[in-house]
């Protein structure tokens, strides 16, 4: 490893069975690590708690693991029969493990070169950098697997301020549903955010937006149905009281401009 981590372009999904043939032994031979090296790397994975399929991530300086995720690093398991270190991340939804696996990809190399430049201490002020709603939610949540919460804080309020700027499509709404859940964290957001753009029209994938919420409603229970319904609805009436307000307040403006114009010639 020179410049970057070790890890692959695309996620590999494997059983238990062939990751334990793969990287580790079975957990009968295992011992939680304490003190890493910087020469020892750790293999990094998804465990899905359901399926019981892993998603490899990549392979991370275990002393980076303990230094900058230190409750996460406590889980690090050594295979006593090949030396080989493994840290299992639990997850419970197998639909997005390609988002979470570049998520966590992300914030590992964030934090190797923020070591590498010596600005390890300044890792918890700045997370990664994204452009779009796929990447910054793979990052908030990679950041939350890891622990590292005021990170993950702030960043999740950079997702809310660009769905708030930006309308969303169709891919962001099914993967924050996929994610969160209907009821779950940023949902509420997500649908101000279609409300909003629905009242402004700047909804790009209006139709195939609410084939997918229509899809995904019915099933749900009517007690639930209705309240992401009533939620919606809210933020719609408050979009238009708003919008509607910003709209009356420009015809003021233009009004007295043009009155202003008026007497001046």
């Amino acid at each position: 490893m020179q410049n970057q981590l070790s890890h692959n372009t695309t996620y590999s999904l494997v059983t238990v069975a062939e990751f334990n043939s793969s990287y580790a032994t079975p957990k009968v031979h295992k011992i939680y690590a304490k003190h890493l090296s910087k020469h020892i790397m750790v293999a990094v994975e998804l465990y899905d708690i359901h399926t019981q399929h892993r998603a490899y991530v990549a392979h991370v300086p275990g002393h980076l693991l303990q230094l900058y995720t230190p409750t996460v690093a406590v889980w690090i398991e050594q295979d006593l029969g090949s030396s080989t270190y493994t840290l299992s991340i639990r997850i419970r939804c197998p639909k997005t493990v390609d988002v979470l696996v570049l998520g966590l990809q992300r914030v590992f190399q964030h934090m190797f070169d923020s070591h590498q430049r010596r600005l390890g201490h300044n890792i918890f002020k700045e997370a990664p950098q994204w452009n779009t709603i796929r990447e910054g939610v793979g990052i908030y949540r990679a950041l939350q697997l890891l622990h590292m919460y005021p990170l993950a804080s702030s960043t999740r309020m950079r997702v809310i301020q660009h769905m708030q700027k930006y309308a969303l499509n169709a891919y962001d709404v099914e993967l924050l549903w996929q994610i969160f859940g209907p009821f779950g964290d940023l949902i509420e957001e997500m649908l101000r955010s279609l409300a909003y753009s629905d009242v402004r029209g700047q909804l790009p994938d209006f139709d195939w937006i609410w084939f997918y919420m229509d899809n995904e409603r019915s099933q749900l229970t009517d007690a639930q149905n209705k309240q992401v319904v009533r939620l919606y609805n809210l933020f719609k009436m408050q979009a238009k009281r708003k919008l509607g307000g910003v709209s009356k307040a420009k015809v003021k403006l233009e009004r007295m401009l043009r009155r202003q114009a008026l007497c001046v010639s």
